[in-house]
C-alpha cells in the first residue's frame, strides 16, 4: 500500500509543475482536489445537457401536436385493402425520419444496457420518431392530393454505431376518397 501513496505524492509533485491555466481548468493542488473538480465539472455539464435536451424534447413534442392537428383530416388505416376498392388513382407514399438522443441520455442508455431492464429513453425516441414519420407521410399525401392512406406500415433501423439514433419509416398507399 506504500507504493500507492508514493505514486500519489509523485503525481502531486508533477501536478504542481503544471501551468496555472491547466490547474485552474482541470486540477487543484493535489490529486483528490483534481478528481473532485473534474467530477463537479462533469456532473454540472451532464445536468445542463440533460436540461437542454429535455427542453428541446418538449419543444419537439409541442411541434408534433401542432402538426398532427393541422393534418387531422388525412385519414390513416392499417387495414389490408386494395386501392381499387376506393378509387382508380393511388400512389405509394412514404414518410421517413432519423431521430437521435443526445450524448447525455445515451450515457444513461448504456448504463441501462449493462444493468438490464426497460429502456424508457428508447421508448420515447421511437414514439417521437413514429409520430414524426406519420406527419411526414400525411404531408406527402396532402402534397399529392390524397385524403386517405391505407395499408400503413412502419419500419425502423438503428443508425450508426456510436450514436443513439433510429430511422423510422411510415409508408402506405395514398388514395382520394370522396368526402361525405
Amino acid at each position: 500500500m506504500d507504493w500507492f501513496f508514493k505514486e500519489i505524492e509523485k503525481f502531486n509533485a508533477e501536478l504542481a509543475q503544471a501551468p496555472d491555466w491547466l490547474l485552474d481548468l482541470f486540477g487543484g493542488s493535489n490529486i483528490f482536489d483534481a478528481i473532485l473538480r473534474n467530477s463537479l465539472q462533469f456532473f454540472t455539464l451532464a445536468i445542463l445537457g440533460w436540461l437542454l435536451a429535455t427542453f428541446l424534447e418538449r419543444k419537439h413534442i409541442k411541434y408534433l401536436e401542432r402538426k398532427e392537428q393541422q393534418l387531422i383530416k388525412i385519414q390513416l388505416n392499417n387495414l389490408k385493402k386494395t386501392a381499387i376498392e376506393y378509387h382508380e388513382k393511388s400512389a405509394f407514399l412514404m414518410g421517413s425520419v432519423v431521430i437521435a438522443h443526445d450524448y447525455f441520455r445515451g450515457f444513461f442508455i448504456v448504463l441501462r444496457k449493462i444493468i438490464g431492464g426497460n429502456i424508457s429513453a428508447y421508448e420515447k425516441i421511437t414514439q417521437r420518431g413514429r409520430r414524426e414519420a406519420l406527419i411526414r407521410l400525411k404531408e406527402n399525401a396532402l402534397a399529392q392530393g390524397f385524403n386517405k392512406v391505407i395499408n400503413v406500415r412502419f419500419d425502423s433501423t438503428k443508425v450508426g454505431n456510436n450514436i443513439t439514433a433510429v430511422e423510422i419509416v411510415a409508408y402506405g398507399t395514398g388514395i382520394k376518397v370522396a368526402q361525405s
